[in-house]
């Protein structure tokens, strides 16, 4: 765990201050970045994992990447925010490692960290309220590349409060270790082999028999780690890297389908729409329109 922390990247997107009302209320928002929020004032609700949160004042808020979610605010709101891009090695998630809460209580410090931040970054806040606006490439690359122009001071200072209020939200439990377990951690830790081998030839056997298991015995102690069957799992993450590679990069769709395993192309765009509710072609269509 200690190796895999110490390997986690987070490169800010945005970071500011907004006040909201009703024109806040979106919804159908999946986002290839993290969203953070610090609520000072009024009242707001986000809905994602089956779960609804009050947004209230004094608390902070995560918003995992990739995670399907709707906004509102019946009135009036204030709030700052973080966005930002997290990575753990090649390509992996630190949120299929380990485990998160979503709103935590604030205290004073770390409302300070957040202004802090916000000031050693200025000219990184939205221009528009909606949370669909930043979720193309175009609007994505030139707020990295504003990373780059930063001094190393600035680097540096920034990192460490971006660290230390995401520690706000992460558990001392990860999904190796959470159920306690030999075969719980086997079987955990055969998602990472996941997440670094999506290009390739992945099976539930191939899984089960790294693991030294039999396949439905792999597949329930799978569904009791994360939730769900090892094939769904499977071909979310790659759909999940073919939305991150439509919305950063300019490869092929041929191309896109290859890097994340599904080179047959009409099965790429059939999966693509069945999991996101709309090809592969029209979501990089609608990012770039935004």
């Amino acid at each position: 765990m200690y190796k895999t922390l110490q390997s986690l990247r987070l490169s800010l997107l945005n970071a500011g201050y907004a006040s909201l009302d009703r024109r806040w209320n979106y919804d159908h928002v999946i986002s290839p970045f993290s969203r953070m929020y610090y609520v000072d004032q009024g009242e707001g609700y986000i809905y994602h994992h089956d779960q609804q949160w009050q947004l209230k004042p004094g608390h902070m808020y995560l918003i995992p990447s990739f995670t399907y979610s709707r906004y509102r605010c019946p009135d009036s709101m204030g709030q700052y925010y973080l966005s930002f891009l997290e990575e753990v090695g090649e390509g992996q998630s630190i949120y299929q490692i380990n485990r998160f809460v979503y709103e935590v209580e604030a205290t004073d410090q770390d409302l300070q960290l957040i202004q802090r931040y916000i000031a050693l970054n200025p000219g990184r806040s939205y221009v528009d309220d909606n949370p669909k606006v930043y979720d193309n490439q175009p609007v994505l690359m030139s707020f990295l590349q504003k990373n780059e122009q930063l001094s190393a001071s600035v680097i540096l200072e920034s990192r460490g409060i971006l660290l230390s209020l995401f520690s706000r939200f992460i558990l001392n439990e990860n999904y190796e270790s959470s159920k306690g377990s030999q075969t719980h951690e086997l079987v955990a830790r055969s998602a990472r082999y996941i997440d670094q081998h999506l290009p390739d030839l992945l099976n539930v056997e191939l899984l089960a028999d790294q693991c030294h298991l039999h396949v439905d015995y792999y597949s329930k102690i799978f569904v009791e780690v994360f939730g769900q069957r090892p094939i769904q799992y499977i071909q979310q993450k790659r759909i999940q890297r073919a939305q991150l590679l439509l919305t950063t990069t300019n490869y092929s769709l041929i191309e896109i389908s290859h890097r994340v395993g599904l080179p047959n192309l009409s099965y790429f765009s059939r999966l693509f729409s069945k999991i996101t509710g709309t090809s592969p072609a029209r979501y990089r269509k609608d990012i770039w329109r935004h």
